[in-house]
C-alpha cells in the first residue's frame, strides 16, 4: 500500500492525466455506441419502408376496366391482407353502390398511409373521408375511410 501512495505522490499528474483520458475514451465510445444504436434502427425502418414500396409497385394497375366495386373491395381487402399482415381486423364494406369504407383499429399511421397513396396510384377511387384517433396501444392509430370510386364502366 505503502508503494502505491509512493507512486501515486511520485506520478500525480500523470495518473489524472491517463484517468480523464480514459474517462474521456469511455464517455466517447458509449456516445457512439448510442448514435450507432439509433443509425442502425433508423435504417432498418428504411429498409421496411423500401420493402414495402416495391411490394406496393408490384400490384396490378389499371383494374377500372375490367371490375367492379365488388371485385374492388375484394382487390382492396386482398391487398390489405398481403401487404400489411398484421393488422388483419380491417374490414371493407360497401355503403353504396360507388363507396366503399374501411374501419381499422390499432394500425401503424404511416403503413397505412403509404398503403393508400400506392392504392391510389393504381386504382380509381377519391377519399371522401379520412378520421383518424389515437388508439388506446401506444402509438397504434383507428381509421375510418370512405372511398368513392370514380370510374366504374357500365356492366
Amino acid at each position: 500500500m505503502d508503494e502505491i501512495k509512493r507512486l501515486y505522490n511520485q506520478y500525480a499528474q500523470q495518473i489524472i492525466l491517463i484517468s480523464a483520458c480514459l474517462m474521456a475514451i469511455l464517455v466517447w465510445s458509449l456516445l457512439l455506441k448510442s448514435l450507432a444504436g439509433i443509425l442502425a434502427w433508423q435504417n432498418h425502418k428504411v429498409l421496411e419502408q423500401q420493402h414495402e414500396i416495391v411490394m406496393l409497385k408490384k400490384m396490378p394497375a389499371n383494374w377500372y376496366v375490367k371490375t367492379n366495386i365488388t371485385e374492388l373491395a375484394a382487390i382492396l381487402t386482398n391487398n390489405w391482407h398481403n401487404l400489411l399482415p398484421e393488422y388483419q381486423q380491417a374490414a371493407f364494406t360497401q355503403p353504396s353502390a360507388t363507396t366503399l369504407k374501411l374501419v381499422a383499429a390499432a394500425v401503424d399511421e404511416q403503413k397505412v398511409m403509404q398503403w393508400f397513396w400506392a392504392m391510389q396510384k393504381q386504382y380509381n377511387f377519391a377519399i371522401i373521408s379520412f378520421e383518424i384517433s389515437r388508439s388506446n396501444k401506444g402509438a397504434m392509430v383507428d381509421i375510418v375511410v370512405s372511398l368513392q370510386i370514380i370510374c366504374i364502366p357500365p356492366q
